[in-house]
């Protein structure tokens, strides 16, 4: 692993061991009500989406189309519009995903020593497997729980996933641009310039954040790797990585076209190869 990726796996080490002794006991205390806690969070993005949305009717588009010339302001609002459509359809798509269990059949057909039971939920585990103590189910390549989707991030939606990180990029960032460009010609009110700020700061941690997926994405590697104490790739048998152009494809699929739309996924469809059978494969068995 390189320099940099060493940095930020040593960031999220610390990022854990800072706020673990915070939010555990909440958590906790919480579990009872998981089923109405659980879904708060993704309430919230959904009411910032539309108030990013709010904020670029009210206080960027109108002024934006009256004062920049209609040849560029048409494109511009319809970039705007088209990059808020995909963020909600990456959103829903990351939101809605559900993984797909490894059923007996399926355990049957691939070699012995990739497949075990899960002690916590009693299904079956290949190697990348994980048990989310939230979901309360195994899940294939788990990167992580993300509370703000209000579902796990693995093999079944780690595409959308990522795309939901670009594409609130793209968003905050359009309409940050359009808003510092009217800073230019006109005095917006101090709700205006409050609100313009915020979009800039989250355009700017989501990229941040986004960086490292990407990183661990050419690598693939996931999150719980490279923040577990032990070497994935000796555990499991087999070497994670593909080459980073494999990687990429491994979850972004192998069309071009294809690579930025919220629907279908990798060419190996739920992950990484046991032993040169794809899982996708044993799937049609």
């Amino acid at each position: 692993m390189s320099c940099l990726g060493r940095v930020c796996v040593q960031a999220l080490h610390c990022l854990t061991r800072t706020f673990s002794p915070i939010f555990s006991p909440l958590y906790n205390l919480c579990g009872k009500f998981k089923c109405v806690w659980i879904r708060i969070p993704p309430l919230g993005v959904l009411v910032f989406i539309f108030w990013i949305y709010q904020f670029w009717l009210t206080e960027v588009a109108v002024q934006f189309y009256q004062i920049i010339p209609r040849g560029i302001a048409l494109p511009v609002l319809a970039w705007f519009h088209l990059c808020f459509f995909f963020l909600l359809w990456s959103f829903s798509a990351s939101y809605r995903a559900m993984p797909l269990p490894i059923t007996e059949e399926m355990a049957r057909a691939l070699p012995q020593d990739q497949v075990r039971p899960c002690k916590k939920c009693h299904s079956w585990k290949t190697p990348r497997t994980h048990h989310c103590s939230v979901c309360e189910r195994c899940i294939q390549r788990m990167d992580h729980h993300c509370i703000w989707v209000g579902n796990c991030v693995g093999s079944h939606n780690h595409k959308y996933f990522v795309l939901f990180l670009f594409y609130i990029v793209l968003t905050c960032g359009s309409a940050s641009a359009c808003y510092m460009v009217l800073l230019q010609v006109s005095y917006p009110s101090p709700m205006a310039g409050a609100s313009g700020l915020i979009t800039l700061v989250v355009a700017a941690t989501i990229a941040l954040f986004g960086s490292l997926h990407c990183f661990l994405l050419f690598n693939n590697r996931t999150t719980l790797e490279c923040m577990s104490s032990c070497d994935s790739e000796k555990d499991s048998g087999f070497s994670t990585t593909l080459g980073w152009k494999e990687n990429f494809k491994e979850v972004m699929g192998d069309s071009p076209a294809m690579w930025f739309l919220p629907c279908g996924g990798g060419t190996r469809g739920r992950g990484k190869h046991l032993d040169g059978m794809e899982l996708s494969q044993v799937i049609s068995v």
